[in-house]
């Protein structure tokens, strides 16, 4: 969520705008399929991006209550585009 905070105040002079609330709602899945399992998504801790080029953003959070603490350990989120970006340099 900071990381769209971040990417929406550096590059709001270029178009990047957040959803809204409304529109995420209609665009976060319910749930990502990894590893072979479905795991729902944490839609309050969820955020998504307009980026310029009319694609977006998501950053959410994975419930992985139900699982593993192997699992967990090694899934806290998901970041879904549909387009290429670059985290840091």
């Amino acid at each position: 969520m900071l990381l769209l905070g971040s990417l929406a105040a550096q590059t709001a002079s270029k178009g990047v705008t957040l959803v809204s609330e409304q529109r995420l709602k209609q665009l976060l899945p319910s749930t990502v399929f990894i590893d072979g399992e479905n795991v729902p998504t944490q839609e309050r801790n969820a955020a998504m991006a307009a980026l310029p080029n009319g694609k977006i953003f998501l950053a959410s959070l994975i419930d992985t209550a139900g699982y593993s603490s192997a699992y967990q350990e090694k899934y806290s989120g998901v970041l879904l585009s549909q387009t290429g970006f670059t985290l840091g340099s």
